[in-house]
């Protein structure tokens, strides 16, 4: 480690550096395991007080700049110090091979670029953690071509329920402690590709449905031609403006229609982050693992059936 310090007026500035040789970071309790972290890390910190400044681009990272968004990320140039990680493991879900291209200054450590795999598709993106004026850090992800039969499997609640390649952008951005002060967007939408079709299985919309589902349509898996889901995070909570799988058919009619309930279309985060936690405890536990008793009871999930 090496760096220098400063006081200025009450206010400390620090700025260095952190290398790292075969790090592994294992935090049992949240079911994550990081290994292979190798790399350099800037550190930078200034306490100086003030308001936060917001370092991201307001409006600039939105699923109408996809293509663009997608274009640069893979292509940003690695500037600044490079940060591997061989996988981290997030209960049963894995991500392959990790870089980061990070800077430092000011108070303000930059993520330039992040790269890294999950379930045959790319995860990318860009973030920073500032101090100057108070703790402020936000990131943005892009999802490009993820196996949803994949990302399904790997779940045991889950597994079979959907298949299909995704797409997605999701924007975060916090200030201070806990999940009170962070809001961003998600944005997620569902394609098909020569690999995989898109296909929600009768286990699925029997689920959501609440009720056994009977005739010739829900014989088999149901093929959906449009799935999306947005919502906006905002004060703890996650809220749904679109969750919509449904297919129309040659004839132009909607024969498959599943959306969320306009009047109960929010779940408070730390709910879903225990829903999460709890799926990731099960994945353990069918490897081979004990299963703990759940910490949080299932967050409500309230849909609305149409067929």
């Amino acid at each position: 480690m090496e760096g220098a310090a400063v006081v200025r007026g009450g206010a400390v500035l620090v700025d260095g550096a952190v290398t790292l040789d075969g790090v592994q970071l294992d935090v049992p309790s949240q079911k994550l395991l990081v290994q292979g972290v190798s790399g350099t890390v800037p550190l930078s910190l200034d306490t100086t007080p003030g308001v936060p400044r917001r370092h991201r681009e307001e409006g600039g990272f939105a699923r109408g700049r996809y293509q663009q968004l997608l274009d640069e990320l893979r292509n940003a140039a690695a500037t600044g110090s490079t940060l591997r990680i061989g996988t981290v493991h997030l209960g049963p879900l894995e991500l392959g091979e990790t870089t980061l291209a990070l800077r430092g200054g000011e108070g303000r450590v930059e993520i330039v670029s992040l790269r890294s795999s999950l379930h045959e598709g790319a995860i990318l993106g860009r973030g920073f953690v500032a101090t100057r004026g108070g703790l402020a850090y936000g990131s943005d992800i892009l999802i490009s071509d993820l196996s949803l039969r994949r990302f399904c499997d790997a779940l045991p609640k889950i597994r079979g329920y959907v298949s299909g390649r995704l797409d997605g952008v999701v924007s975060l951005y916090g200030e201070g402690q806990g999940l009170d002060g962070l809001d961003g967007f998600v944005d997620l939408w569902a394609r098909e590709s020569d690999a995989e079709r898109m296909l929600l299985s009768k286990e699925f919309l029997q689920r959501l449905a609440g009720k056994k589902l009977r005739g010739f349509f829900f014989r088999d898996d149901r093929p959906f031609d449009r799935g999306e889901v947005s919502a906006y995070l905002e004060e703890g909570y996650l809220t749904f403006t679109v969750l919509d799988f449904s297919h129309t058919n040659l004839l132009g009619v909607k024969d498959l229609s599943v959306s969320v309930a306009p009047v109960q279309n929010r779940i408070a985060l730390d709910h879903l982050l225990g829903a999460l936690k709890e799926a990731a405890a099960r994945g353990k536990s069918v490897q081979g693992e004990e299963e703990p008793p759940p910490e949080h009871p299932p967050p409500p999930a309230d849909f609305q059936w149409r067929d």
